[in-house]
Protein backbone atom coordinates (compact mmCIF):
# COMPACT_ATOMS: atom_id res chain seq x y z
CA UNK A 1 0.00 0.00 0.00
CA UNK A 2 0.96 3.51 -0.71
CA UNK A 3 2.13 4.10 2.97
CA UNK A 4 4.97 2.09 2.85
CA UNK A 5 6.25 4.20 0.23
CA UNK A 6 5.49 8.07 0.94
CA UNK A 7 6.88 8.33 4.78
CA UNK A 8 9.90 9.13 5.10
CA UNK A 9 13.15 8.66 7.50
CA UNK A 10 14.24 10.29 10.44
CA UNK A 11 18.04 9.13 10.54
CA UNK A 12 20.37 8.77 7.77
CA UNK A 13 19.76 6.21 5.42
CA UNK A 14 23.05 4.42 6.01
CA UNK A 15 21.90 4.03 9.51
CA UNK A 16 18.09 3.51 8.91
CA UNK A 17 19.80 0.00 7.18
CA UNK A 18 22.25 -0.81 9.98
CA UNK A 19 19.60 -0.68 12.20
CA UNK A 20 17.06 -2.75 10.50
CA UNK A 21 19.85 -5.38 9.63
CA UNK A 22 20.59 -5.71 13.60
CA UNK A 23 17.06 -5.74 14.67
CA UNK A 24 16.08 -8.61 11.84
CA UNK A 25 19.26 -9.64 10.34
CA UNK A 26 18.24 -12.32 7.56
CA UNK A 27 14.82 -13.51 9.12
CA UNK A 28 12.37 -13.35 6.29
CA UNK A 29 9.57 -11.17 6.29
CA UNK A 30 6.80 -13.77 6.70
CA UNK A 31 8.47 -14.95 9.99
CA UNK A 32 8.70 -11.24 11.45
CA UNK A 33 7.50 -10.11 14.26
CA UNK A 34 4.47 -7.42 12.98
CA UNK A 35 4.72 -6.03 16.93
CA UNK A 36 8.73 -5.11 16.69
CA UNK A 37 8.64 -4.42 13.07
CA UNK A 38 5.90 -1.77 13.53
CA UNK A 39 8.11 -0.23 16.72
CA UNK A 40 11.36 -0.01 13.85
CA UNK A 41 8.66 1.59 11.64
CA UNK A 42 7.37 4.32 14.59
CA UNK A 43 11.20 5.03 15.59
CA UNK A 44 12.65 5.12 11.90
CA UNK A 45 9.97 7.03 9.76
CA UNK A 46 7.19 9.85 9.81
CA UNK A 47 4.03 9.52 8.77
CA UNK A 48 2.98 9.72 5.44
CA UNK A 49 1.99 13.66 4.50
CA UNK A 50 4.79 14.72 6.70
CA UNK A 51 6.49 16.85 4.30
CA UNK A 52 3.95 18.75 2.59
CA UNK A 53 2.47 21.62 4.22
CA UNK A 54 -1.35 23.14 3.30
CA UNK A 55 -1.53 26.30 1.89
CA UNK A 56 -3.92 28.37 -0.35
CA UNK A 57 -3.58 28.32 -4.48
CA UNK A 58 -2.45 31.82 -5.43
CA UNK A 59 -5.20 34.47 -6.43
CA UNK A 60 -8.12 31.88 -4.71
CA UNK A 61 -11.38 34.06 -4.61
CA UNK A 62 -14.50 33.67 -3.29
CA UNK A 63 -17.04 34.58 -6.23
CA UNK A 64 -14.80 34.13 -9.53
CA UNK A 65 -16.48 36.02 -12.17
CA UNK A 66 -16.83 32.78 -13.97
CA UNK A 67 -18.84 30.94 -11.71
CA UNK A 68 -20.73 33.56 -10.53
CA UNK A 69 -21.92 33.33 -14.15
CA UNK A 70 -23.72 30.06 -13.93
CA UNK A 71 -27.74 31.06 -13.94
CA UNK A 72 -28.58 27.81 -11.88
CA UNK A 73 -28.72 29.20 -8.36
CA UNK A 74 -28.17 25.40 -7.14
CA UNK A 75 -25.53 24.87 -8.98
CA UNK A 76 -23.64 28.20 -9.15
CA UNK A 77 -23.30 27.20 -5.12
CA UNK A 78 -22.15 24.17 -5.96
CA UNK A 79 -19.69 25.14 -8.15
CA UNK A 80 -18.31 27.99 -5.01
CA UNK A 81 -18.15 24.99 -2.40
CA UNK A 82 -15.97 23.20 -5.20
CA UNK A 83 -13.77 26.49 -5.86
CA UNK A 84 -13.14 26.42 -1.86
CA UNK A 85 -12.14 22.60 -2.07
CA UNK A 86 -9.14 23.97 -4.01
CA UNK A 87 -7.75 25.57 -0.54
CA UNK A 88 -7.83 22.08 0.92
CA UNK A 89 -6.18 20.01 -1.89
CA UNK A 90 -3.51 22.91 -2.32
CA UNK A 91 0.00 21.64 -1.29
CA UNK A 92 3.78 22.58 -1.39
CA UNK A 93 6.48 21.31 -0.07
CA UNK A 94 8.60 22.33 2.94
CA UNK A 95 12.06 22.80 2.36
CA UNK A 96 13.37 20.31 4.21
CA UNK A 97 12.23 18.03 1.98
CA UNK A 98 14.93 19.60 -0.98
CA UNK A 99 17.40 20.13 2.16
CA UNK A 100 17.93 16.20 2.65
CA UNK A 101 15.75 14.92 -0.56
CA UNK A 102 17.86 11.39 0.59
CA UNK A 103 15.50 10.87 3.45
CA UNK A 104 12.31 11.67 1.30
CA UNK A 105 10.35 10.05 -1.56
CA UNK A 106 8.98 12.83 -2.80
CA UNK A 107 10.59 14.63 -5.60
CA UNK A 108 11.57 17.83 -5.02
CA UNK A 109 8.95 20.79 -6.20
CA UNK A 110 9.92 24.30 -6.28
CA UNK A 111 5.56 25.63 -6.67
CA UNK A 112 2.52 24.92 -5.13
CA UNK A 113 0.29 22.33 -6.21
CA UNK A 114 -3.18 20.53 -6.72
CA UNK A 115 -2.94 16.93 -5.00
CA UNK A 116 -6.05 14.80 -6.09
CA UNK A 117 -6.97 14.14 -2.85
CA UNK A 118 -7.43 11.10 -0.63
CA UNK A 119 -4.19 8.88 -0.82
CA UNK A 120 -3.33 10.60 -3.25
CA UNK A 121 -0.69 13.60 -1.86
CA UNK A 122 1.82 14.17 -4.55
CA UNK A 123 0.90 15.62 -8.07
CA UNK A 124 -0.30 12.95 -10.84
CA UNK A 125 0.54 13.55 -14.52
CA UNK A 126 -2.74 13.14 -16.33
CA UNK A 127 -4.53 14.26 -13.44
CA UNK A 128 -3.57 17.75 -13.49
CA UNK A 129 -4.99 18.35 -16.88
CA UNK A 130 -8.34 18.47 -15.73
CA UNK A 131 -7.84 20.19 -12.23
CA UNK A 132 -5.75 22.73 -14.48
CA UNK A 133 -8.97 22.91 -16.26
CA UNK A 134 -10.59 23.29 -13.28
CA UNK A 135 -8.52 26.18 -12.10
CA UNK A 136 -8.86 27.85 -15.32
CA UNK A 137 -12.97 27.94 -14.76
CA UNK A 138 -11.77 29.32 -10.71
CA UNK A 139 -10.05 31.93 -12.52
CA UNK A 140 -6.67 30.58 -10.62
CA UNK A 141 -4.53 30.98 -14.00
CA UNK A 142 -0.87 31.61 -11.74
CA UNK A 143 -1.89 28.25 -9.70
CA UNK A 144 -2.63 26.40 -13.01
CA UNK A 145 1.07 27.35 -14.37
CA UNK A 146 2.61 26.56 -11.26
CA UNK A 147 1.02 22.90 -11.77
CA UNK A 148 2.47 23.33 -15.26
CA UNK A 149 6.04 24.68 -14.41
CA UNK A 150 6.65 21.64 -11.19
CA UNK A 151 6.42 19.73 -14.60
CA UNK A 152 8.73 21.62 -16.32
CA UNK A 153 10.83 20.78 -13.85
CA UNK A 154 10.66 17.30 -14.29
CA UNK A 155 11.07 17.49 -17.74
CA UNK A 156 14.23 19.48 -17.19
CA UNK A 157 15.75 17.52 -14.59
CA UNK A 158 14.65 13.77 -15.37
CA UNK A 159 13.64 14.00 -19.34
CA UNK A 160 9.97 13.40 -18.79
CA UNK A 161 6.97 13.46 -16.61
CA UNK A 162 6.72 10.63 -14.17
CA UNK A 163 3.97 9.20 -13.01
CA UNK A 164 3.46 11.35 -10.11
CA UNK A 165 5.55 13.39 -7.66
CA UNK A 166 7.80 10.44 -6.02
CA UNK A 167 10.88 8.50 -6.78
CA UNK A 168 9.22 5.05 -7.46
CA UNK A 169 7.52 6.92 -10.19
CA UNK A 170 10.74 7.45 -12.00
CA UNK A 171 10.65 4.44 -14.13
CA UNK A 172 7.00 5.24 -15.58
CA UNK A 173 4.49 8.55 -17.03
CA UNK A 174 1.33 8.84 -17.43
CA UNK A 175 -1.03 9.88 -20.83
CA UNK A 176 0.98 12.99 -22.02
CA UNK A 177 -0.91 16.04 -20.80
CA UNK A 178 1.59 18.16 -20.64
CA UNK A 179 1.64 20.13 -23.60
CA UNK A 180 -2.66 20.17 -23.79
CA UNK A 181 -1.98 21.68 -20.46
CA UNK A 182 0.11 24.40 -21.53
CA UNK A 183 -2.06 25.04 -24.47
CA UNK A 184 -5.23 25.20 -22.34
CA UNK A 185 -3.29 27.65 -20.18
CA UNK A 186 -2.84 29.66 -23.31
CA UNK A 187 -5.65 29.26 -24.57
CA UNK A 188 -7.90 31.14 -21.72
CA UNK A 189 -4.85 33.84 -20.86
CA UNK A 190 -3.21 34.54 -24.48
CA UNK A 191 0.15 34.71 -22.59
CA UNK A 192 1.96 34.10 -25.53
CA UNK A 193 5.47 34.40 -23.29
CA UNK A 194 4.53 31.38 -21.25
CA UNK A 195 4.03 29.15 -24.45
CA UNK A 196 7.44 30.60 -25.47
CA UNK A 197 8.84 29.63 -21.71
CA UNK A 198 7.32 26.24 -22.00
CA UNK A 199 8.00 25.23 -25.96
CA UNK A 200 11.65 23.97 -25.20
CA UNK A 201 9.74 21.33 -22.22
CA UNK A 202 6.87 20.72 -24.86
CA UNK A 203 9.47 19.86 -27.07
CA UNK A 204 11.23 17.45 -24.78
CA UNK A 205 8.31 15.95 -23.53
CA UNK A 206 7.31 14.57 -27.09
CA UNK A 207 10.74 13.46 -27.96
CA UNK A 208 10.72 11.23 -24.89
CA UNK A 209 7.62 9.12 -26.41
CA UNK A 210 8.42 9.59 -29.52
CA UNK A 211 11.92 8.08 -28.60
CA UNK A 212 11.92 6.12 -25.81
CA UNK A 213 10.50 2.70 -26.28
CA UNK A 214 7.23 3.60 -26.88
CA UNK A 215 7.12 4.03 -30.38
CA UNK A 216 6.46 0.78 -32.55
CA UNK A 217 6.71 0.14 -36.10
CA UNK A 218 4.38 -2.11 -37.66
CA UNK A 219 3.27 -3.46 -41.24
CA UNK A 220 -0.44 -4.64 -41.80
CA UNK A 221 -1.35 -5.51 -45.17
CA UNK A 222 1.76 -4.81 -46.56
CA UNK A 223 1.06 -0.84 -44.74
CA UNK A 224 3.18 0.38 -42.15
CA UNK A 225 2.32 2.60 -39.66
CA UNK A 226 4.21 4.02 -36.72
CA UNK A 227 2.25 3.60 -33.68
CA UNK A 228 2.80 4.35 -29.77
CA UNK A 229 2.31 1.75 -26.59
CA UNK A 230 2.95 2.31 -22.92
CA UNK A 231 6.08 0.60 -21.66
CA UNK A 232 7.42 1.45 -18.42
CA UNK A 233 10.83 1.04 -17.72
CA UNK A 234 10.80 -1.16 -14.63
CA UNK A 235 10.40 -4.97 -14.54
CA UNK A 236 10.48 -5.54 -10.60
CA UNK A 237 7.12 -5.04 -8.43
CA UNK A 238 6.10 -1.66 -8.23
CA UNK A 239 7.42 -0.06 -4.62
CA UNK A 240 4.28 1.55 -3.73
CA UNK A 241 2.58 -1.85 -4.69
CA UNK A 242 4.99 -4.07 -3.82
CA UNK A 243 2.95 -6.66 -1.51
CA UNK A 244 0.20 -6.81 -4.01
CA UNK A 245 2.55 -7.47 -7.33
CA UNK A 246 4.51 -9.87 -6.09
CA UNK A 247 1.22 -12.08 -4.74
CA UNK A 248 -0.11 -11.44 -8.62
CA UNK A 249 3.15 -12.98 -10.06
CA UNK A 250 2.45 -15.52 -7.27
CA UNK A 251 -1.64 -16.33 -8.43
CA UNK A 252 -0.34 -16.97 -12.03
CA UNK A 253 2.00 -19.45 -10.81
CA UNK A 254 5.47 -17.87 -12.27
CA UNK A 255 8.34 -19.24 -10.64
CA UNK A 256 10.98 -18.38 -13.56
CA UNK A 257 12.75 -14.89 -13.59
CA UNK A 258 11.95 -13.97 -17.11
CA UNK A 259 7.78 -14.62 -16.06
CA UNK A 260 8.19 -12.69 -13.35
CA UNK A 261 10.09 -9.64 -15.00
CA UNK A 262 7.30 -9.58 -17.85
CA UNK A 263 4.27 -9.80 -15.48
CA UNK A 264 5.89 -7.06 -13.40
CA UNK A 265 6.68 -4.84 -16.53
CA UNK A 266 2.70 -5.47 -17.66
CA UNK A 267 1.76 -4.36 -14.09
CA UNK A 268 3.64 -0.85 -13.88
CA UNK A 269 2.84 -0.41 -17.47
CA UNK A 270 -0.71 -0.55 -16.77
CA UNK A 271 -0.28 2.21 -13.89
CA UNK A 272 1.67 4.28 -16.90
CA UNK A 273 -1.82 4.12 -18.92
CA UNK A 274 -3.54 5.90 -15.82
CA UNK A 275 -6.18 3.16 -16.23
CA UNK A 276 -4.99 0.41 -13.56
CA UNK A 277 -6.33 -1.51 -13.62
CA UNK A 278 -8.75 -2.58 -16.48
CA UNK A 279 -9.61 -5.89 -18.39
CA UNK A 280 -8.55 -3.99 -21.67
CA UNK A 281 -5.30 -5.12 -20.73
CA UNK A 282 -6.15 -7.99 -19.88
CA UNK A 283 -5.35 -11.42 -22.41
CA UNK A 284 -8.69 -13.18 -21.18
CA UNK A 285 -10.42 -10.40 -20.84
CA UNK A 286 -11.26 -11.43 -16.87
CA UNK A 287 -8.10 -12.26 -14.39
CA UNK A 288 -5.28 -9.49 -13.78
CA UNK A 289 -3.01 -12.67 -14.10
CA UNK A 290 -2.94 -12.70 -17.75
CA UNK A 291 -2.29 -8.95 -18.00
CA UNK A 292 -0.37 -8.13 -20.98
CA UNK A 293 -0.48 -4.35 -21.23
CA UNK A 294 2.74 -4.14 -23.36
CA UNK A 295 1.38 -6.18 -26.02
CA UNK A 296 -1.36 -3.89 -26.80
CA UNK A 297 -1.61 -0.31 -28.98
CA UNK A 298 -4.13 1.45 -27.48
CA UNK A 299 -5.88 3.69 -29.50
CA UNK A 300 -6.67 6.18 -26.87
CA UNK A 301 -2.77 7.10 -26.27
CA UNK A 302 -2.11 7.45 -29.87
CA UNK A 303 -5.08 10.07 -30.05
CA UNK A 304 -3.23 12.08 -27.10
CA UNK A 305 -0.01 12.15 -29.41
CA UNK A 306 -1.87 13.15 -32.36
CA UNK A 307 -3.15 15.93 -30.52
CA UNK A 308 0.18 17.08 -29.06
CA UNK A 309 1.64 17.46 -32.17
CA UNK A 310 -1.80 19.22 -33.30
CA UNK A 311 -0.89 21.77 -30.67
CA UNK A 312 2.72 21.96 -31.13
CA UNK A 313 2.25 22.65 -34.86
CA UNK A 314 -0.79 24.92 -33.37
CA UNK A 315 1.32 26.78 -31.45
CA UNK A 316 4.40 27.30 -33.41
CA UNK A 317 2.43 28.55 -36.07
CA UNK A 318 0.34 31.54 -34.24
CA UNK A 319 2.93 31.81 -31.13
CA UNK A 320 5.93 31.37 -32.08
CA UNK A 321 5.67 32.31 -35.91
CA UNK A 322 7.89 29.42 -36.43
CA UNK A 323 6.79 28.08 -40.21
CA UNK A 324 9.29 25.36 -40.64
CA UNK A 325 8.77 23.81 -37.13
CA UNK A 326 4.73 24.28 -37.59
CA UNK A 327 5.10 21.87 -41.12
CA UNK A 328 7.58 19.45 -39.28
CA UNK A 329 4.46 18.48 -36.68
CA UNK A 330 2.26 19.25 -39.27
CA UNK A 331 3.96 16.37 -41.28
CA UNK A 332 4.46 13.71 -38.06
CA UNK A 333 0.96 14.28 -37.52
CA UNK A 334 -0.52 13.38 -40.98
CA UNK A 335 1.64 10.20 -40.98
CA UNK A 336 -0.13 8.81 -38.03
CA UNK A 337 -3.53 10.31 -37.68
CA UNK A 338 -6.36 7.55 -38.39
CA UNK A 339 -9.75 7.66 -38.00
CA UNK A 340 -11.18 5.56 -35.45
CA UNK A 341 -15.21 5.42 -35.27
CA UNK A 342 -17.18 4.42 -31.78
CA UNK A 343 -20.04 2.57 -31.62
CA UNK A 344 -21.48 1.32 -28.43
CA UNK A 345 -24.65 2.14 -26.23
CA UNK A 346 -22.00 3.24 -23.52
CA UNK A 347 -24.70 6.27 -23.85
CA UNK A 348 -27.57 4.30 -22.57
CA UNK A 349 -26.66 4.81 -18.88
CA UNK A 350 -28.07 7.07 -16.78
CA UNK A 351 -25.27 8.20 -14.63
CA UNK A 352 -22.93 9.30 -17.34
CA UNK A 353 -20.49 6.84 -19.70
CA UNK A 354 -18.80 3.90 -17.90
CA UNK A 355 -15.41 2.73 -18.70
CA UNK A 356 -15.60 -0.06 -19.95
CA UNK A 357 -18.70 -2.55 -21.05
CA UNK A 358 -16.80 -5.63 -19.48
CA UNK A 359 -18.93 -6.93 -16.35
CA UNK A 360 -18.38 -8.70 -13.31
CA UNK A 361 -14.99 -8.26 -12.66
CA UNK A 362 -13.83 -6.40 -9.70
CA UNK A 363 -11.34 -3.83 -11.05
CA UNK A 364 -11.56 -0.22 -11.10
CA UNK A 365 -11.38 1.20 -14.22
CA UNK A 366 -14.51 -1.35 -15.64
CA UNK A 367 -18.21 -1.79 -15.58
CA UNK A 368 -19.74 0.04 -13.92
CA UNK A 369 -17.47 2.94 -13.43
CA UNK A 370 -17.66 6.06 -14.82
CA UNK A 371 -14.82 8.75 -14.25
CA UNK A 372 -15.10 12.36 -14.70
CA UNK A 373 -12.17 12.94 -16.71
CA UNK A 374 -13.21 10.33 -19.14
CA UNK A 375 -17.03 11.57 -19.55
CA UNK A 376 -15.37 15.58 -20.02
CA UNK A 377 -13.24 14.56 -23.08
CA UNK A 378 -16.24 12.65 -24.64
CA UNK A 379 -18.30 16.08 -23.67
CA UNK A 380 -15.33 18.31 -25.35
CA UNK A 381 -14.98 15.77 -28.43
CA UNK A 382 -18.56 16.09 -28.93
CA UNK A 383 -19.17 19.55 -28.08
CA UNK A 384 -16.23 20.82 -30.77
CA UNK A 385 -17.78 19.03 -33.58
CA UNK A 386 -20.03 21.03 -36.15
CA UNK A 387 -22.67 18.18 -36.37
CA UNK A 388 -25.12 18.98 -34.16
CA UNK A 389 -26.12 15.77 -32.99
CA UNK A 390 -23.08 15.10 -31.67
CA UNK A 391 -23.56 18.81 -29.74
CA UNK A 392 -27.09 17.72 -29.04
CA UNK A 393 -25.35 14.35 -27.25
CA UNK A 394 -22.59 16.47 -25.32
CA UNK A 395 -25.33 18.79 -23.82
CA UNK A 396 -27.41 15.46 -22.80
CA UNK A 397 -24.33 13.87 -20.90
CA UNK A 398 -22.66 17.18 -19.70
CA UNK A 399 -26.23 17.36 -17.76
CA UNK A 400 -26.14 13.97 -16.99
CA UNK A 401 -23.04 13.79 -15.36
CA UNK A 402 -23.19 16.83 -13.46
CA UNK A 403 -26.37 16.37 -11.99
CA UNK A 404 -25.56 12.81 -10.96
CA UNK A 405 -22.18 14.11 -9.67
CA UNK A 406 -24.36 16.44 -7.99
CA UNK A 407 -26.94 13.93 -6.22
CA UNK A 408 -23.86 12.09 -4.50
CA UNK A 409 -22.56 15.31 -3.68
CA UNK A 410 -25.47 16.30 -1.80
CA UNK A 411 -25.90 13.07 0.21
CA UNK A 412 -22.35 12.57 0.70
CA UNK A 413 -20.75 16.03 1.28
CA UNK A 414 -17.72 15.03 -1.03
CA UNK A 415 -16.66 14.40 -4.56
CA UNK A 416 -15.14 11.17 -5.64
CA UNK A 417 -12.71 9.84 -7.80
CA UNK A 418 -15.39 7.83 -9.77
CA UNK A 419 -18.97 7.04 -9.96
CA UNK A 420 -21.28 3.61 -10.16
CA UNK A 421 -23.26 5.41 -13.28
CA UNK A 422 -25.63 2.55 -13.87
CA UNK A 423 -28.56 3.01 -11.06
CA UNK A 424 -30.84 6.27 -11.47
CA UNK A 425 -29.28 7.06 -8.12
CA UNK A 426 -25.67 7.43 -8.25
CA UNK A 427 -23.14 6.21 -5.68
CA UNK A 428 -19.27 6.21 -5.78
CA UNK A 429 -17.49 3.74 -7.89
CA UNK A 430 -15.76 0.33 -6.17
CA UNK A 431 -13.38 -2.00 -7.18
CA UNK A 432 -9.78 -1.98 -7.50
CA UNK A 433 -6.82 -1.86 -5.13
CA UNK A 434 -7.87 0.38 -3.07
CA UNK A 435 -11.01 2.15 -1.64
CA UNK A 436 -12.85 5.05 -3.74
CA UNK A 437 -11.02 8.10 -2.76
CA UNK A 438 -12.97 11.56 -2.19
CA UNK A 439 -11.14 15.22 -2.98
CA UNK A 440 -11.06 15.06 -6.04
CA UNK A 441 -9.12 16.64 -8.47
CA UNK A 442 -9.82 15.51 -11.63
CA UNK A 443 -13.73 15.49 -10.59
CA UNK A 444 -13.79 18.57 -9.49
CA UNK A 445 -12.06 20.35 -12.58
CA UNK A 446 -14.28 18.53 -15.02
CA UNK A 447 -17.40 19.36 -13.39
CA UNK A 448 -16.04 22.81 -12.65
CA UNK A 449 -15.40 23.35 -16.60
CA UNK A 450 -18.71 22.15 -17.87
CA UNK A 451 -20.36 24.03 -15.17
CA UNK A 452 -18.76 27.29 -16.91
CA UNK A 453 -18.94 26.00 -20.70
CA UNK A 454 -22.88 25.31 -19.95
CA UNK A 455 -23.30 28.02 -17.82
CA UNK A 456 -26.75 29.67 -19.28
CA UNK A 457 -27.87 26.62 -20.17
CA UNK A 458 -27.58 23.73 -17.61
CA UNK A 459 -29.96 23.37 -14.32
CA UNK A 460 -29.63 21.02 -11.75
CA UNK A 461 -33.12 19.75 -12.09
CA UNK A 462 -35.11 18.00 -8.98
CA UNK A 463 -32.52 15.57 -7.45
CA UNK A 464 -34.74 13.50 -6.84
CA UNK A 465 -35.88 13.11 -10.57
CA UNK A 466 -33.79 10.86 -12.77
CA UNK A 467 -31.08 11.78 -14.01
CA UNK A 468 -31.34 11.85 -17.82
CA UNK A 469 -32.10 15.45 -19.16
CA UNK A 470 -34.37 16.58 -21.58
CA UNK A 471 -32.03 17.15 -23.87
CA UNK A 472 -31.86 15.12 -27.38
CA UNK A 473 -31.67 11.09 -26.48
CA UNK A 474 -28.67 10.30 -26.33
CA UNK A 475 -29.70 6.15 -27.19
CA UNK A 476 -30.64 8.07 -30.67
CA UNK A 477 -27.26 9.31 -31.10
CA UNK A 478 -25.23 6.22 -30.17
CA UNK A 479 -27.65 4.19 -32.24
CA UNK A 480 -26.12 6.65 -35.27
CA UNK A 481 -22.73 7.01 -33.67
CA UNK A 482 -20.99 6.53 -36.94
CA UNK A 483 -22.80 9.31 -39.63
CA UNK A 484 -21.13 12.03 -37.53
CA UNK A 485 -17.58 13.29 -38.34
CA UNK A 486 -15.91 15.54 -35.91
CA UNK A 487 -14.67 18.64 -37.32
CA UNK A 488 -12.60 21.40 -35.42
CA UNK A 489 -10.57 24.16 -36.79
CA UNK A 490 -7.97 24.41 -33.47
CA UNK A 491 -6.57 21.42 -31.43
CA UNK A 492 -8.90 19.85 -29.25
CA UNK A 493 -9.74 16.87 -27.44
CA UNK A 494 -8.92 13.77 -29.09
CA UNK A 495 -12.95 12.18 -29.01
CA UNK A 496 -11.80 8.29 -29.45
CA UNK A 497 -10.87 8.05 -25.57
CA UNK A 498 -13.00 5.70 -23.93
CA UNK A 499 -12.74 1.65 -24.32
CA UNK A 500 -16.14 1.54 -24.23
CA UNK A 501 -15.38 -2.34 -24.71
CA UNK A 502 -12.49 -3.09 -25.14
CA UNK A 503 -12.29 -5.86 -28.37
CA UNK A 504 -8.43 -6.16 -30.08
CA UNK A 505 -7.66 -7.54 -32.76
CA UNK A 506 -4.40 -9.11 -33.29
CA UNK A 507 -1.32 -8.87 -35.67
CA UNK A 508 2.01 -10.30 -36.11
CA UNK A 509 4.19 -7.66 -37.27
CA UNK A 510 7.74 -8.22 -39.07
CA UNK A 511 9.62 -9.27 -36.23
CA UNK A 512 7.10 -12.32 -35.41
CA UNK A 513 5.60 -10.17 -31.98
CA UNK A 514 2.04 -10.42 -31.84
CA UNK A 515 -0.21 -7.19 -30.83
CA UNK A 516 -3.28 -6.53 -29.47
CA UNK A 517 -4.92 -3.76 -31.65
CA UNK A 518 -7.30 -2.32 -28.72
CA UNK A 519 -9.44 0.06 -30.20
CA UNK A 520 -13.16 0.81 -29.27
CA UNK A 521 -16.36 -0.73 -30.45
Amino acid sequence: MIFQCVIHQIQRIDDTIANFENAFGDTPPEKMSEEKFKDFLNHHFLSPGHELLNCTPDGWQDNPEKLMSIVDPELREWALQLNAIWKKLCKEMDQKVSINPEKYSLLPLKHKFIAPGGRFREPYYWDAYWIIKGLIASELYEAAMQMVYNFANFIEKYGFVPNGGRVYYLQRSQPPMFIPSVYEIFDATQNASFVEEMMPFMVKEFEYWHNSGHQYNITINNNNYTVYRYRAQSNTPRPESYKEDVATAASANFTDKVSKQRIWRDLATAAETGQDFSTRWFADKKTLETIETTNVLPVDLNSFLCWNMDILSYLYDEVIRDDDESEKYRNILAKHRRAVHARSHAFDYPGGVPHSMVRDVDQQWDFPNGWGHINHMIIEGLRKSEAPAAQDAAFSLATKWVRGNYRVYKATKHMWEKYDVVGTIPVPGKGGEYEVQDGFGWTNGAILDLLVTYADRITAGNVGDDTTTPATSTKTFSQSMTNITTQTTSPSVASTVTSSKSTPSTTTTNDGKTFSLNFCE
